[in-house]
Parts: structure tokens; C-alpha cells; sequence
């Protein structure tokens, strides 16, 4: 009886533990800005980029976190706010990079196609 009390405490402060570094992670993640928001993403390929004029490169990076997704989630919403800083409405993803300690960098380019 006691053994399966001290297993049950376990578990519950496991269940703690892994609701915690969740909610941890979820209030980490970086919001777009409204204007963000409305850059699109698009290949960086010469068809999709016609008829689009060049603004200047932009690059994203987050900061280190456990999962790769939310590294990139952080990375692209960086990547999009500095594209719609300079007006952009679109951007081309050029270059894609992690570190082993969980940093994700996005390099690209902010274009003006609307």
C-alpha cells in the first residue's frame, strides 16, 4: 500500500514537472507583430520571386530551446517582422541553420510583389 502511494506521488510530481516546462516553453514562443503577420513566404526560386522587387536580406534567429519546432517558430516570426520592417510583403527563405544547443537562424529575402 505504501509502495503504490509513493508511486503515485512520483507520477503526479512528473505530470507536475512536464505541464511546467510546457507551459514554460508555450510563454516563450515569440508573437508576429500585425504587420508580420501579413508577409508571406514564398521558395527562393527565380519563378516565384518574377516580377517581385528585391528590398534587402533579412535573418531571424531564436534563442536556444529544447525543441527544434519552437526554435523556428521563434526564428521565422523574427525573420518576418525584419521583412516587414522594410515594407515588405513577402519573403524568400535562402538559408536554414541549427546549433546543437537548439539556436535556429533563418537567412532570406524581403521582397516587394503586391
Amino acid at each position: 500500500m505504501c509502495r503504490v502511494f509513493i508511486l503515485e506521488a512520483a507520477m503526479r510530481a512528473t505530470v507536475l514537472i512536464v505541464l511546467m516546462a510546457l507551459t514554460i516553453m508555450a510563454g516563450c514562443s515569440t508573437p508576429l507583430t500585425e504587420r508580420a503577420a501579413r508577409v508571406r513566404v514564398i521558395p527562393h526560386d527565380a519563378a516565384a520571386m518574377s516580377g517581385c522587387k528585391t528590398l534587402g536580406s533579412v535573418a531571424g534567429r531564436s534563442h536556444p530551446v529544447l525543441l527544434e519546432s519552437a526554435a523556428r517558430s521563434e526564428a521565422l516570426a523574427h525573420l518576418l517582422d525584419a521583412a516587414a520592417r522594410m515594407d515588405a510583403d513577402t519573403v524568400a527563405i535562402v538559408s536554414t541553420s541549427a546549433t546543437d544547443d537548439g539556436v535556429v537562424t533563418l537567412q532570406g529575402v524581403a521582397l516587394k510583389c503586391f
